[in-house]
């Protein structure tokens, strides 16, 4: 049961702006860089808040990997190494509200957990996890991964000028072997803001042509009109020399943010991971 705590707790923009607090800006098609004030790497943990005049809106995605473990035997059969790999390969979003990226090893079957939602409040408090909310909408998943390895990354990209809070997951070394506990450390940072943001449209011609320049092909393009949680949700994905790629740009309904989510490994492994948004 800890371990699944430990995991769970585990840009100036161009031209004018229409930022209509729904994840999606269609005036604007750069994407400059920037990123929050001590930005950490809090993969598996998003939680940030947005503050408008008369209410404020909080978002919450956790994306939880368990592999198998033998706690008497203290084996376990997954490691989760916290690294920036998406630098390297040039495909990182270049402006961005909080994000975290990891790869994940199994040699056995794992499991993910997915969880997201969504909170709207007018009350004047804005503690980022336990303020009550008087709308929420959640969205649920959980799938089961082969063996194998593969690279994750997950951030929220501002839209627009905003104000906002942000709730990162400290992870007590870079490699998480799930056998133990630290005492699930944690970072608030309140009433910040980013030098930059930038439109959906913008974030989706970003990605797509740092993925494409780094040997990609498209495979597929898919586009939806959403859910309770986004306004609209573009899925693609890629085959290159590193693997396949699945790419996800979701606006965030009520808030000027995107969620990206990039997952990077054999086939079969990438689309049990994806497969998780779809399986609620």
């Amino acid at each position: 049961m800890m371990v699944l705590l430990v995991v769970a707790g585990i840009a100036v923009a161009y031209g004018s702006t229409n930022n209509t607090g729904n994840g999606r800006d269609s005036t604007e098609r750069v994407c400059p860089a920037g990123a929050p004030p001590d930005a950490l790497n809090s993969f598996g943990w998003l939680a940030v808040a947005e503050r408008f005049e008369d209410h404020w809106v909080r978002f919450t995605e956790v994306f939880a990997l368990i592999p198998k473990v033998d706690l008497r035997a203290s084996n376990s059969y997954g490691r989760l190494y916290i690294e920036n790999w998406t630098s390297g390969m040039n495909i990182k979003p270049p402006c961005y509200v909080q994000g975290g990226e990891a790869v994940f090893e199994t040699n056995s079957t794992a499991r993910v957990f997915y969880h997201v939602t969504l909170c709207t409040s007018n009350s004047p408090e804005t503690n980022l996890m336990y303020s009550p909310c008087e709308e929420l909408k959640t969205l649920r998943g959980r799938v089961e991964l082969p063996a194998g390895r593969v690279s994750l990354a997950m951030y929220i990209v501002p839209t627009g000028n905003a104000s906002w809070d942000r709730w990162d997951h400290v992870y007590c070394s870079r490699v998480e072997n799930f056998l133990g506990t630290c005492g699930h450390p944690e970072k608030v940072v309140k009433n910040f803001t980013v030098p930059c943001h930038c439109g959906i449209e913008a974030v989706l011609s970003y990605l797509r042509e740092r993925i494409e320049g780094a040997g990609f092909e498209q495979v597929s393009s898919n586009g939806t009109n959403g859910n309770d949680v986004f306004s609209e949700v573009h899925r693609l994905t890629y085959r290159g020399p590193s693997g396949y790629l699945y790419l996800e740009v979701a606006g965030i309904k009520g808030m000027n943010a995107t969620r990206v989510f990039i997952a990077l490994g054999d086939e079969g492994m990438v689309k049990a991971v994806s497969g998780v948004f779809s399986s609620g």
